[in-house]
């Protein structure tokens, strides 16, 4: 029964085929081709196997046999090894598909269905028109993305994150507290400082150390030497009032006020000399604290800030010098060390010493208990520093204080003589005694004239007198202790 024949309603048949031997024909095979197209009318024809899908079947089929034959080693029924059964059916004909011939296809079936076949539904698509619509990538990706990395994934991946961040972060904040203690920790005052000029400087010294027994308020310039000293109340500098103008030469103040002239060999002249000495150039901490001393022979033992206030602010270093070891490796150093640095230090080492540094870096304060150097700097300033230069009435000659010299002077009408080198020196001086006894309210008042000729005379007389004012007693003792009218005192008495 022919395809033409078959009734369309009954269910397909599996076609009866005879498997030729010959080769087939080309003009053949069309011939039948056409009959069969006439025959079967508006019968749609079924689609056939493709050409080159039938060369690939038959290409695979044998080389799978070519190589089961080498795998195996396996001979055919004439003795022939399979491998060359195999190669020479391929090369001398085409072999048949590895195919059932009895397997109904879809090509010798019913006609395909003219409609395209529907596409399967996806989840969450749209009904309708849109409901074969593919998606797009952007959506699979996001599908496929939900599907792999579920929440429970994301969410430990998340706790993880902020876990890595949190010990990153308590990381950083430790280090970096680490590194801001490593910056500010204690240690010793840093070398070679930029200060401002110090020119003028004014040190209260409570030095009891051998070299240099001083105690009191020094005032000096670094540049010219000139200085003035006030010695501290209760100290056995109590009563030295010192200036020096120039650095060279010395006056000191006597109790009536007037300017006495010192040798430089006093004890008290040399041991503000020695002072200076060590005071004059110790600007920064570098003046103890040398270069070669810094090469391991320091250990800072303490550093305090001391002060409320901004401008009194300064930074105590308590330090230990290892200065046996120093004097040791560096005996030329040593030496300088000794004499421009500490007076009186020994070798020895731990050393302890104590500094002092204000906010501009500026040395202003040392205290060595062992050798009792020690100091504190009240003030300084880039200006020159004047000392009082006594006025030249002011000045007494203490060489010549007792003797009367032949310098005659009247005032008032009355005669005297004075140990000074001028009338009008004596004039002023005793002029400013009569002011200070309370005898004259004013020098230019004639009173002060009065009181001074009145004094004078009675001093260098030969009879005694009494006054009824205390105030001439006083005047008397000033004037001769002044030079002004030398004289005996016991002749000025007080009446009653």
């Amino acid at each position: 029964m022919t395809v033409g024949e078959r009734d369309a309603s009954e269910p397909d048949d599996v076609p009866e085929t005879t498997e030729s031997t010959e080769p087939a024909d080309a003009e053949t095979v069309d011939a039948v081709a056409s009959s069969h197209d006439a025959a079967e009318g508006d019968v749609v024809p079924a689609p056939t196997e493709p050409a080159d899908r039938v060369a690939d079947d038959t290409d695979t089929s044998a080389t799978l046999g070519a190589l089961s034959a080498a795998w195996h080693g396996g001979t055919t029924d004439d003795g022939e090894s399979l491998a060359d059964a195999g190669t020479s059916d391929t090369a001398d004909a085409p072999t048949e598909p590895d195919v059932d011939p009895n397997e109904p296809r879809l090509g010798a079936g019913a006609a395909a269905p003219s409609g395209g076949v529907d596409e399967a539904p996806t989840r969450g698509a749209p009904a309708g028109a849109a409901a074969s619509v593919y998606r797009s990538r952007d959506e699979r990706n996001r599908s496929v993305y939900r599907r792999a990395n579920p929440w429970y994934r994301r969410l430990a991946r998340g706790l993880i994150a902020t876990c890595l961040l949190g010990a990153a972060a308590i990381g950083i904040y430790v280090g970096a507290r680490y590194v801001q203690d490593w910056l500010d920790r204690d240690q010793i005052p840093a070398a070679g400082p930029d200060v401002p000029d110090v020119q003028q400087t004014s040190i209260l010294i409570t030095s009891t150390a051998e070299q240099i027994p001083l105690q009191g308020t020094l005032t000096f310039d670094t540049n010219t030497g000139s200085f003035e000293f006030v010695g501290l109340a209760g100290s056995p500098n109590a009563t030295d009032n010192l200036t020096s103008p120039d650095g060279v030469e010395v006056f000191a103040q006597n109790e009536q006020g007037l300017w006495v002239p010192v040798d430089p060999s006093e004890p008290v002249v040399q041991s503000i000399d020695r002072a200076m000495t060590y005071l004059r150039d110790d600007d920064t901490a570098d003046a103890i604290l040398t270069n070669r001393l810094r090469r391991g022979y320091i250990d800072l033992d303490d550093q305090v800030d001391e002060g409320d206030d901004d401008d009194n602010q300064r930074t105590r270093y308590e330090l230990s010098l290892d200065l046996a070891s120093f004097a040791e490796a560096f005996p030329l150093q040593w030496q300088d060390f000794q004499e421009t640095a500490i007076p009186g230090v020994d070798d020895v080492n731990n050393h302890p010493v104590t500094l002092w540094l204000d906010d501009d870096e500026v040395l202003v304060g040392v205290d060595d208990p062992s050798t009792g150097w020690s100091w504190q700097r009240l003030s300084y300033s880039s200006a020159p520093f004047e000392a009082t230069t006594p006025a030249a009435n002011q000045i007494v000659d203490s060489t010549t204080t007792g003797q009367i010299l032949g310098v005659s002077c009247t005032v008032t009408g009355v005669t005297f003589d004075t140990a000074l080198a001028t009338c009008d020196a004596a004039l002023e001086a005793g002029r400013a005694f009569a002011v200070q006894a309370g005898l004259a309210d004013q020098t230019t008042s004639p009173a002060a004239d009065l009181a001074v000729a009145t004094v004078c005379s009675t001093l260098q007389g030969d009879e005694a007198r009494s006054y009824d004012e205390d105030g001439y007693l006083t005047l008397a003792g000033l004037l001769v202790d002044a030079g002004i009218c030398p004289g005996e005192t016991s002749l000025v008495q007080q009446d009653g």
